[in-house]
């Protein structure tokens, strides 16, 4: 498939994880941010930084293949295992995991949030405490993880019933406060906000002045340096008289008399 169009849309149906994130009114769902690229470059530059180790170290070089749907199913993780392990074909997840419980989104009075009380066991009896149901902790049905995922139904639709009635950020502070791992679910626009995305400029064209847009800045960055403005890509020809000049040695001349021959835009 090295020659076919490797869309995140393709590499995501193929990879597998297309077929856990199902909604009822339409089926398969695509993760809506471009995991099957990103996945690829990822792994495409951690395999690039591996051989310039190794070529520092020994003096041999590599060539090195990376494929997208190999990227996205090295993603999938302990689905792998659990298949393997099973022989059986994981299912959609839903709002949740199918191992772990309570592990999932719910929806609050006015807005959702995730509650991840997996783990070790007093994540299970904190959050029961906070949210005003020690009873359930007592409860032989969800006295472990195993048996709560068997009684998931039950669990899932108690819980569901106590957290509408009161407002996420009354419910988030009794989490956190309990040491319940516990998040808002957030929009793209307060997500940004959290980190402060960075201010891309644009370079001039033309005479005008530069277009800003907004755009995540890298996640890599020393520790503790504030966000930084980044220039965005140049527009396409921005440095080609630079770089025709100060690379190749091109006059002026000999560069306006490519470009008028089309031999360069």
């Amino acid at each position: 498939m090295a020659r076919s169009p490797g869309y995140d849309l393709i590499v995501q149906a193929l990879g597998g994880g297309m077929s856990l994130t199902v909604r009822a009114a339409t089926g398969p769902a695509h993760i809506p941010f471009h995991l099957g690229d990103t996945a690829g470059g990822l792994y495409g530059a951690i395999a690039i930084l591996a051989a310039v180790v190794e070529l520092n170290r020994s003096g041999r070089g590599r060539a090195l293949e990376i494929g997208l749907l190999d990227a996205q199913s090295a993603l999938l993780g302990d689905e792998v295992t659990n298949c393997a392990a099973s022989g059986v074909v994981p299912a959609q997840h839903g709002a949740g995991h199918p191992q772990l419980m309570p592990y999932r989104s719910f929806v609050a009075a006015d807005a959702p949030l995730v509650i991840a009380a997996v783990g070790v066991e007093k994540f299970w009896i904190n959050p029961t405490a906070a949210l005003e149901r020690p009873d359930l902790a007592a409860d032989p049905r969800f006295a472990d993880n195993t048996r709560r995922v068997a009684n998931r139904a039950l669990l899932e639709s108690t819980l569901e019933e106590v957290l509408r009635g009161k407002s996420r950020d009354h419910w988030l502070a009794r989490l956190a406060a309990a040491d319940v791992p516990s998040a808002p679910v957030l929009d793209v626009r307060d997500a940004l906000a959290t980190r402060k995305c960075a201010i891309a400029k644009r370079s001039p064209k033309h005479g005008s002045p530069p277009a800003l847009k907004r755009t995540t800045r890298t996640p890599i960055r020393e520790a503790g340096a504030p966000p930084h403005a980044v220039l965005a890509a140049p527009p396409r020809g921005a440095h080609t008289r630079a770089v025709l000049a100060q690379r190749i040695g091109l006059d002026a001349h000999s560069i306006d008399r490519h470009i008028q021959a089309g031999v360069i835009r």
